[in-house]
């Protein structure tokens, strides 16, 4: 191999680790984003699961404590019903 084509390999050879470490940086940059997505949406989940959970104790704790033949205990059962179907649907 000549000189002008270990120097041509060469030019090539830098050239490629470049691109390569450009494209290196845009993949960590598009994980850092897509980090950052997931922990806001698992910091979203969080905060409704708990209000979820919040709802069904005051619905528990406040109207399902009627007597039984009152209109807000039937409501109150039919509520924390439906909750239950609904947690037993995303399982």
């Amino acid at each position: 191999m000549t000189k002008e084509e270990l120097r041509k390999s060469l030019d090539f050879v830098n050239e490629e680790r470049e691109r390569l470490q450009r494209e290196n940086e845009d993949l960590k940059s598009a994980i850092a984003d897509y980090q950052e997505a997931v922990g806001d949406y698992q910091d979203e989940l969080e905060r409704k699961e708990n209000n979820w959970k919040k709802l069904k104790k005051h619905i528990g704790e406040e109207w399902y404590c009627y007597d039984n033949e009152s209109i807000e205990f039937k409501v109150a059962k039919d509520i924390l019903d439906k909750i239950k179907e609904l947690e037993s649907k995303g399982e």
